[in-house]
């Protein structure tokens, strides 16, 4: 019913933008973002590494990360993600995760 149709959308509006994988070219110069889109389908979004803007934090579940030429936004898990190249993090997103301050 009605309960079941609200429990499904609030899951999938939590998910919807979700970051899976983040890539960047060899150069330094290109930034590949993998998200889920609402219906959970992968989606790639590729764009200069100046488009990204610094992460912005949004809850205590994940951080916001902007793209500087659109209103378009993803969220990005901490929790439950983990960082390979933690230099290519720092690049990307201008946000040292060892820093506590």
């Amino acid at each position: 019913g009605i309960g079941s149709t609200a429990a499904v959308f609030c899951v999938s509006e939590l998910f919807t933008n979700l970051i899976g994988f983040v890539y960047i070219s060899k150069d330094l110069t290109e930034v590949k973002i993998s998200y889920l889109d609402y219906w959970g389908k992968r989606k790639d979004v590729i764009t200069n590494l100046s488009d990204i803007g610094p992460l912005g934090l949004n809850s205590k579940l994940y951080f916001l990360v902007k793209r500087l030429s659109s209103n378009e936004s993803f969220k990005l898990s901490m929790k439950f993600g983990e960082i390979i190249n933690t230099e290519a993090f720092v690049k990307i997103f201008k946000y040292d995760p060892g820093c506590t301050e």
